[in-house]
């Protein structure tokens, strides 16, 4: 599970950085923070370990495309989907330690 949010860390800090390097050119970099999408790599995750159900756990992958493009129409520079997943962001950085707690306890690897 670190390598997954390791790289997935560094792609937003690189996607965060292009869109500023390019922002002068006229280019638009959308940063996206999707939630989890029904594609079945969720069911691959953690070491084959049995994926904990979570709410919207079960996003259809045409109504996120959706999303993703009607975003990019606003040239904003990221989107959180669903929108509520930013309850998980802001609480991962008020109390990282009470979230990495709760993480290991779901995925069973405490």
């Amino acid at each position: 599970m670190g390598a997954y949010c390791a790289a997935k860390a560094a792609l937003a800090q690189f996607s965060e950085t292009l869109h500023a390097e390019t922002r002068i050119h006229g280019i638009t970099v959308l940063t996206v923070y999707p939630g989890r999408i029904s594609t079945g790599f969720s069911a691959r995750a953690v070491q084959m370990r049995e994926c904990p159900e979570t709410p919207g756990s079960r996003i259809d992958p045409g109504v996120f495309a959706r999303r993703v493009l009607r975003q990019l129409k606003t040239r904003r520079r990221a989107l959180v989907f669903p929108f509520w997943y930013r309850f998980f962001i802001v609480f991962t950085r008020l109390c990282p330690e009470l979230y990495d707690r709760c993480a290991l306890k779901v995925w069973k690897l405490r």
